[in-house]
């Protein structure tokens, strides 16, 4: 029983120290309990209000989230816009461009043939001239005189157009 005499109650001791716990729990009960209710509750209070706000910031947040969606998509779509209003401004430029170059092309060929023909007539001229003056110079031959070269050059000039007219 040696053991047991170690560990004994204390009964008053028990009694005294429950005492001074219900004392000290009423004295900090009247004097305090107010102000830490008053604290937490105020905690509490603060902690809802500041969850109110995220979840109202989260709500705006989203909303600028899909506000920024939406823009976004707007943009997008504005850009594939601009992009096929810019290639079909470039297509037309091309056949503006050719067409152009096309119109150049028939003005040169024109140009050409103009010069063409004037050069044609020049050299039909040039050798009319010829044949009324190989003309004139074997008739004189023939003749053994000198005609009058002005008359003689109108008929044979009348006799080649009346050539050329026929053909």
């Amino acid at each position: 029983m040696e053991n047991a005499s170690l560990v004994t109650a204390n009964v008053k001791m028990i009694i005294f120290n429950m005492l001074n716990f219900l004392i000290l729990f009423f004295i900090v009960k009247h004097f305090f309990y107010e102000k830490i209710n008053g604290f937490i509750q105020k905690r509490s209070d603060d902690v809802s209000l500041e969850m109110k706000n995220a979840q109202a910031l989260k709500a705006e947040a989203e909303g600028y989230k899909a506000e920024y969606s939406a823009k976004l998509a707007k943009a997008e779509e504005r850009s594939k816009e601009i992009i096929e209003e810019a290639i079909n401004t470039a297509k037309d430029r091309k056949s503006e461009i050719i067409e152009e170059a096309n119109k150049e092309a028939m003005k040169i060929q024109e140009r050409a043939k103009a010069e063409i023909n004037l050069e044609k007539k020049k050299a039909l001229e040039e050798v009319r001239g010829n044949i009324v003056d190989l003309t004139m110079y074997a008739t004189e031959k023939v003749i053994k005189e000198s005609l009058h070269k002005a008359k003689h050059e109108q008929l044979i000039l009348d006799s080649i157009k009346k050539v050329g007219e026929v053909k």
